[in-house]
């Protein structure tokens, strides 16, 4: 918290982080997935019709979500004594991803004949935690090279907010997990983009 990197926002709520890394971004269409291991009753859109029919009612589905614990969180089934006991229980699960198309502004220099590819950072309008890196090349065309200038290039994002709930040693604990995505590696500005004169 010293170094300004943790806040009591993000304590308070975790989502604060996924808002910070899109309040200043373009974002042009965003995909949301929502998954949860325990779904309602009826399922949205499931097998129970949003408008009761004459006749006799249709009974909701009997099954319900779950999880299946990694052998970490469920120990030894008769653990030895002093230790290797179940360490946990995770018995509901919840989680949104957005998958989102994000647009960058970026500064390209002339790149001459022959340059070698050159990474580029986008433009900053104000303090995004997270960002992409570009790179720009051009074909080798003698006397032709890009004059430089300013474009715009579309890439993906990732976002996620997950709930775990635990149940250990008595108690009932939500473990949440959120982070932003972003490509690790350089993504190529389109060729039409950097047009050769």
């Amino acid at each position: 918290m010293a170094s300004g990197k943790l806040t009591q926002a993000m304590i308070t709520d975790p989502n604060t982080v996924l808002r910070n890394q899109i309040a200043h971004q373009t974002i042009t269409q965003t995909i949301a997935i929502e998954t949860s291991t325990k779904p309602g009753t009826p399922l949205s859109g499931g097998p129970l019709p949003a408008i009761p029919s004459p006749g006799p009612h249709p009974q909701a589905p009997s099954f319900a979500g779950g999880t299946a614990n990694i052998a970490f969180l469920q120990g030894l089934p008769v653990p030895p004594p002093g230790g290797n006991g179940a360490n946990a229980n995770a018995f509901q699960m919840d989680a949104v991803f957005w998958i989102e198309t994000v647009v960058y502004d970026i500064d390209v220099p002339a790149l001459p004949p022959g340059t070698p590819p050159v990474i580029l950072q986008p433009r900053q309008r104000s303090n995004v935690p997270l960002v992409p890196s570009f790179v720009a090349a051009i074909p080798f065309v003698p006397k032709k090279g890009f004059k430089g200038g300013h474009v715009k290039v579309a890439t993906t994002q990732i976002q996620y907010s997950q709930k775990v709930m635990l149940d250990f040693a008595g108690l009932t604990w939500p473990h949440v997990s959120v982070a932003s995505l972003v490509p690790a590696a350089p993504v190529p500005i389109p060729d039409h983009l950097l047009p050769l004169t």
